[in-house]
C-alpha cells in the first residue's frame, strides 16, 4: 500500500513538472466546478425534514428579510406553501398587506440597519420560544450613477443595507439559533464573477464585500455546525433590478448635469435589454431557497439563472473587459427612451468636448454646462 502511495506521488510530481501540467488542473478543476455548479442543486437525496409530516418541533422559524416583495416575498410564500416553519417577515417598507394568509406567518416593520428594530423581532422569538432554523437574507437597495456624481452618502447607504444590515440580522438572531440551522445570503451573479459594472458601482462594490462576508462567515460557522449557504441569482424580475436600476439611471440623467449622459444612455439600454430577455420569476430563486431548508448536503455557492456569459466572465482577463465595456458605453446609436429633457443640447456637447479639449479641469467643466443651463432657462 505504501509502496503504491510513493508510486502515485512521484507520477503526480513528474506530471506537475510537465509543460502541460496547468492546462491539466485547470481542466479537473473545471470539472468540478461545472458539476458542483450544474448538478449541484440536485444532488442530495438526504433530507432534513418531511414536507407533508409535523417537524417534530412546531418551534421552528425561518427568517426572511426584504420580504414586501421580489425574491423576499416568493421566499416567504414558498416556505409557507412547502414547509412547516414559522415564518417571520421583516421590510422597511409596510408589511400588512403583503396578501399572505398563514397563522405561520408574523410579519415585522423592520430597519435592516438598525440594532433597535431589530431587538424587537428578537424579543418576539424569544418571548414566543421559537428556534432560528434558517435566516434568508434578501434585503438590499442600489444606487445608479457615475461614481463622481454620487455622494458618499448614498454608497454608504447602500453599504449599509447591502453588507451591514446581512450582518445585524445574523448576528441578532445567532443566540436563537443552533446546531444545523442555517444562513442564506442572496448575493448575485456579479458576486461570483467578480464583474463591477460602471455606473452601477455603489452595488457591486456591497455584493462584492458581501461575497468576502459569506466565505469568511461560512468558515467560521461550520466550526460550530452552522450551514452557510450564498445564492447568487442573475436577471431576475424584482423592483430593484426592473424600477430601481433603470429608472434611477434615467432620473440621474434628466436632473443632472453629468457628462455621462450618452454612456449613461446606453447603460439604461443595455440593463433594460438584459432584464427584458433573460429575466426569470423570483419563484425560481426561492425554490433554491426552500430545497435548502428541506435538504442536507446543499452546496454552498448556488447560481441561479446565470448567465453562461457571466461564468466565463470570470476568467477573462480584467484589461480585456474593460476595453470592452469602453467600446460598449461610448457607442450611441441615436435610440432614447430617457425623458424628454435628458437628451443634451448642441451647444451643452460643444461646451463639454471643447473644455476637455483645452484641458480644463472638470470643476470648470461642470461650471459651464451648469451656466449654459442657465442661459437656455433665460
Amino acid at each position: 500500500m505504501e509502496d503504491n502511495a510513493r508510486t502515485l506521488l512521484l507520477l503526480l510530481d513528474k506530471y506537475f513538472h510537465h509543460q502541460y501540467a496547468g492546462v491539466f488542473f485547470a481542466l479537473l478543476a473545471a470539472t468540478f466546478l461545472s458539476y458542483r455548479m450544474f448538478l449541484g442543486p440536485s444532488w442530495t437525496k438526504k433530507k432534513r425534514f418531511q414536507t407533508n409530516t409535523p417537524m417534530g418541533e412546531s418551534c421552528l422559524c425561518a427568517i426572511v428579510s426584504g420580504c414586501s416583495s421580489g425574491i423576499g416575498l416568493a421566499t416567504v410564500r414558498e416556505l409557507l406553501a412547502k414547509t412547516n416553519l414559522k415564518v417571520i417577515g421583516i421590510d422597511v417598507a409596510r408589511v400588512g398587506d403583503l396578501g399572505v394568509e398563514s397563522n405561520r406567518f408574523s410579519s415585522f416593520k423592520c430597519d435592516v440597519t438598525s440594532d433597535k428594530d431589530l431587538e424587537k423581532v428578537f424579543e418576539y422569538i424569544q418571548a414566543n420560544s421559537l428556534i432560528v432554523d434558517v435566516i434568508c437574507c434578501c434585503a438590499g437597495i442600489t444606487r445608479t450613477g457615475p461614481l463622481m456624481e454620487l455622494h458618499p452618502d448614498q454608497i454608504q447607504k447602500v453599504m449599509d443595507v447591502n453588507v451591514m444590515g446581512v450582518h445585524r440580522c445574523v448576528r441578532s438572531f445567532f443566540s436563537r439559533m443552533r446546531k444545523g440551522s442555517i444562513v442564506i445570503v442572496i448575493l448575485s451573479e456579479i458576486a461570483y464573477a467578480l464583474q463591477a459594472n460602471a455606473f452601477n458601482a455603489a452595488y457591486s462594490m456591497s455584493k462584492f464585500a458581501l461575497q468576502a462576508y459569506v466565505t469568511a462567515l461560512r468558515q467560521e460557522l461550520e466550526l460550530i455546525g452552522v450551514n452557510v449557504k450564498g445564492i447568487y441569482p442573475g436577471a431576475i424580475e424584482t423592483p430593484l433590478s426592473k424600477e430601481d436600476t433603470i429608472e434611477m439611471s434615467k432620473l440621474h440623467i434628466a436632473k443632472s448635469k453629468t457628462m455621462y449622459r450618452n454612456a449613461l444612455m446606453q447603460f439604461v439600454k443595455q440593463s433594460s435589454s438584459y432584464i427584458n430577455h433573460y429575466a426569470k420569476s423570483p419563484q425560481c430563486v426561492a425554490d433554491v431557497v426552500v430545497n435548502i431548508c428541506l435538504n442536507q448536503d446543499t452546496p454552498d455557492t448556488l447560481l441561479v439563472n446565470s448567465s453562461n456569459l457571466m461564468k466565463l466572465l470570470k476568467y477573462v482577463p480584467q484589461s480585456l473587459l474593460d476595453f470592452g465595456t469602453s467600446k460598449m458605453l461610448r457607442t450611441v446609436d441615436g435610440t432614447d427612451d430617457t425623458p424628454n429633457n435628458a437628451s443634451p443640447t448642441q451647444s451643452e456637447r460643444d461646451v463639454i468636448f471643447d473644455a476637455l479639449k483645452t484641458g480644463q479641469t472638470f470643476g470648470e467643466v461642470y461650471k459651464r454646462m451648469q451656466e449654459c443651463t442657465e442661459k437656455k432657462h433665460n
